[in-house]
């Protein structure tokens, strides 16, 4: 009973989601809108005027003499080169991370039998994790768009019903991640309109009037949830 039981929860926590997927947009709009929310390297230079040094912080002045063209072109070359660097290396390494992120997968499934079980703790939460900051998170920005790495291409990884159950079985819809993630964050990285702006997420917790001990007791909370807490629904309103 005990092994069936934990089997049992651990399929809720991970099939829960899946039901949202028609929640608000239909899956074809979630599928157009995804397909074109990929992060892909630009092949022209780009120009940033810099911001007034009247208005920097003494810390900061340095923005003010930054020169930004050569800087642009330094990042627009690296760019290119690492273009160029990407290949079967690539998916060799690919290939390896899924491996193991199977072989926890299996472990932890194997082993939720024992008491107390870490090993299974460990097991499964490193399959979750992996499969989202390893697998998911480089695919789903393109990383593996010009190399023959199958279904790992970001204009199918995970899309639709059956693949999100084979890709990326997590608590965010992928179509939702690629907007929020690939698009509205990575594009204005630190600034207002970055919905992941952690610093002003949580400014609730900085500024609250209390002792410190109920602010870290409030971030202990958030640890185990923040993912469902946050993250999914935030994913899918942006």
């Amino acid at each position: 009973m005990h092994i069936l039981y934990n089997i049992i929860i651990f399929a809720i926590y991970k099939f829960s989601t899946v039901a949202s997927f028609s929640i608000g947009r239909s899956k074809p709009q979630l599928l157009s809108i995804a397909k074109h929310a990929v992060s892909i390297p630009l092949d022209d230079d780009v120009h940033i005027n810099p911001s007034s040094s009247s208005s920097l912080d003494d810390k900061d002045a340095w923005i003010a003499n930054l020169d930004y063209d050569s800087f642009g072109k330094d990042v627009s070359d690296l760019g290119k080169q690492l273009l160029k660097d990407t290949g079967d290396a690539d998916v060799k390494h690919l290939s390896k991370i899924v491996k193991w992120r199977n072989i926890a997968a299996i472990l932890g499934l194997a082993t939720v039998w024992t008491r107390p079980n870490p090993i299974t703790v460990l097991a499964l939460s490193t399959w979750c994790y992996a499969s989202w900051t390893m697998i998911a998170h480089h695919t789903c920005h393109g990383g593996y768009n010009r190399v023959d790495a199958g279904r790992f291409n970001s204009r199918k990884f995970g899309l639709g019903f059956v693949n999100r159950c084979i890709d990326w079985l997590d608590w965010m819809i992928p179509e939702a991640w690629n907007i929020e993630h690939n698009r509205l964050h990575h594009y204005s990285l630190n600034q207002a309109e970055d919905p992941d702006l952690v610093q002003r997420n949580v400014d609730f917790v900085r500024d609250a009037n209390v002792p410190i001990i109920f602010k870290y007791m409030l971030v202990a909370l958030f640890l185990p949830i923040w993912k469902w807490y946050y993250y999914a629904p935030n994913t899918y309103r942006s």
